[in-house]
């Protein structure tokens, strides 16, 4: 297993150093070896937090970080031979712009720091949903939703507590607008729209007045995917098996590990 060779530009070459990524060996190896970077900071006395070769350690002071860095980077180097990435190494300020693991940090009023979902993890969430949920829909309404709800499951099982309420809600309400626009784009003809906004409502009369001022609209497919939400509830697309954010986290906050 250490000696499978790596694939660079189609062609197969030899590993001299390191392990080779992908494989179930690697992370146990890697747990292994650093193992004693782990007690290090521990018998100090330092806060830390290690995820295979992410490490984050806590200080008091940036002159204390400062010397953190130096004897520790000293030790990684010299006890246990491996290289420090220094364009990644860095002392800071605990903050929201601090990512570790996709998370960043906020406190509280009280002075509690909390994790929170870093900006650019949500940016890079946006740009998924954003490909995936093109009006145009390529896959088809079945297999989009299929693969958005096993991409969302995974983010939210993956952040979970780090999702603020008001945070979520505000991504599900700009991913359930992408989801509305699909629909409107899918039903090609005003009058096809008409019959299958009302009929999601059983025809009933009082709704429409409401499903043909959208249907018969001349406005572009996003701003309608923004008015239609009084036709396209929220709770009809919970019901067409479109997952959000908020019902998988209540989901996962519920669920008793024995």
């Amino acid at each position: 297993m250490l000696r499978v060779k790596i694939m660079e530009e189609g062609k197969c070459t030899k590993s001299q150093i390191g392990l080779p990524q992908g494989s179930a060996l690697s992370p146990v190896l890697a747990n292994i070896l650093l193992n004693e970077l782990d007690q290090e900071p521990d018998r100090r006395g330092l806060h830390f937090i290690r995820y295979a070769d992410d490490l984050l350690i806590l200080c008091k002071s940036q002159r204390a970080a400062e010397r953190v860095l130096i004897s520790i980077s000293r030790f990684i180097e010299e006890k246990l031979f491996l290289q420090i990435n220094k364009e990644k190494t860095q002392v800071s300020r605990l903050s929201p712009k601090v990512k570790f693991l996709g998370f960043g940090f906020y406190q509280n009023r009280n002075g509690t720091w909390t994790a929170i979902v870093h900006a650019k993890s949500r940016a890079k969430l946006r740009d998924k949903m954003r490909e995936l949920l093109d009006r145009r829909c390529p896959r088809g309404i079945e297999a989009t939703k299929e693969l958005f709800n096993s991409i969302l499951r995974g983010w939210v099982n993956y952040y979970g507590s780090a999702i603020s309420k008001s945070y979520g809600a505000s991504e599900d309400g700009w991913i359930r607008r992408r989801i509305r626009q699909i629909y409107l784009k899918q039903w090609k003809r005003n009058w096809t729209r008409f019959v299958k906004l009302w009929g999601m409502h059983d025809n009933k009369p009082e709704m429409e007045y409401r499903c043909a001022e959208i249907a018969f609209s001349h406005e572009t497919y996003w701003a309608r995917a923004k008015t239609s939400n009084h036709v396209l509830t929220n709770n009809i697309l919970y019901k067409e098996g479109w997952q959000t954010i908020a019902a998988l986290k209540r989901n996962t906050e519920s669920v008793v590990l024995i």
